[in-house]
């Protein structure tokens, strides 16, 4: 149960990160289990260049993370990141967030000094 309530809260800040809907709905369906970029495109019903753009976006901000598989041929497989690790991904870019304002405002202040 625990679980299932932190994945609820980490779709439900998704909005407040700026992510597309394709963006969510794929990760909402990387949360149920994993799958390779045919099996992404019938359960979200679009494109495969789509896919590939959503999945490139979804995994340089941590929400999603690739494998190779070795079969008849190579292939990667997605998966969605556990919820812990997305949190930590959004609490650090908050962070940095702040960072960076505070000294914008340092400097707006220092600015205004003169």
């Amino acid at each position: 149960m625990k679980i299932k309530a932190i994945d609820s809260r980490v779709v439900g800040i998704l909005n407040s990160l700026q992510l597309t809907a394709s963006e969510m709905n794929i990760y909402k369906n990387l949360m149920k289990r994993k799958m390779d970029v045919r099996q992404i495109e019938k359960a979200v019903n679009m494109s495969e260049r789509m896919i590939r753009t959503c999945l490139d976006d979804l995994m340089k901000k941590n929400f999603v993370k690739r494998e190779l598989i070795e079969s008849k041929h190579l292939k990667y497989i997605y998966h969605a990141n556990s919820s812990d690790s997305v949190l930590d991904s959004i609490v650090k870019k908050i962070g940095e967030m702040n960072s960076k304002n505070k000294i914008s405002r340092k400097k707006i202040m220092e600015g205004s000094k003169i």
